[in-house]
């Protein structure tokens, strides 16, 4: 990241076509990967995309509780 340049990662926590239907799969690794981007100095930025389930709002907050 630093040989890029950039300070901030985006994390994909779904995708279509299965959407956020395995949101509770997915975000089980996000506390490593918190923890890999605050050793690195960087931001880990959740990108919201239209969802199946939930609303892409709700699903964030689910990953920051």
């Amino acid at each position: 990241a630093q040989q890029l340049g950039t300070q901030t990662i985006v994390f994909h926590l779904w995708a279509m076509p299965a959407s956020d239907m395995q949101l509770e799969h997915n975000l089980q690794p996000l506390a490593r990967c918190l923890d890999i981007a605050d050793q690195y100095g960087l931001v880990l930025a959740i990108e919201t995309i239209p969802c199946v389930y939930a609303d892409p709002l709700s699903n964030v907050k689910r990953a920051i509780e």
